[in-house]
């Protein structure tokens, strides 16, 4: 963003690194946009824009609960915040990228839950706790 490198991971804020030497300097809220709690995706998208429109940075962070919280944010290229949008997905929802066009975001939601005590009480990585349910597949048309 604007002179900033960034890395980007799927559990946590992104990672500011020295554009000279690419030192980790450390987590960025980029300027307070995100939460120290966010989690950033590490797959954010370029909106180039339509007739008379600046291009923008288009990502999402998640938070999972008993219901997912999703909040989209555009960004400019000089960090600037453009719009930031929030939206509910009942249940836990395991959403690892999202495509982009020019009226929509579109986002998959895998079929999977979670059962997070035997994480909770050490039993199993939180990996582990998460099931796939082929019955849930719903397809288009």
């Amino acid at each position: 963003m604007g002179r900033s490198l960034l890395a980007l991971w799927e559990a946590g804020l992104p990672h500011e690194l020295n554009l000279a030497t690419l030192e980790t300097i450390g987590p960025s809220t980029l300027g307070n946009i995100l939460k120290p709690s966010d989690a950033w995706s590490a797959h954010p998208r370029v909106d180039p824009g339509g007739p008379g429109q600046k291009p923008r940075l288009v990502n999402f962070s998640l938070k999972t609960g008993l219901s997912t919280q999703v909040t989209i944010h555009e960004l400019n290229f000089e960090n600037e915040l453009l719009q930031q949008k929030t939206f509910d997905i009942p249940g836990f929802a395991f959403i690892h990228d999202f495509a982009i066009t020019p009226h929509y975001y579109i986002f998959f939601q895998n079929p999977v839950v979670l059962n997070p005590f035997p994480f909770v009480l050490g039993l199993r990585g939180a990996g582990q706790c998460i099931e796939f349910k082929a019955d849930r597949l719903r397809g288009c048309g």
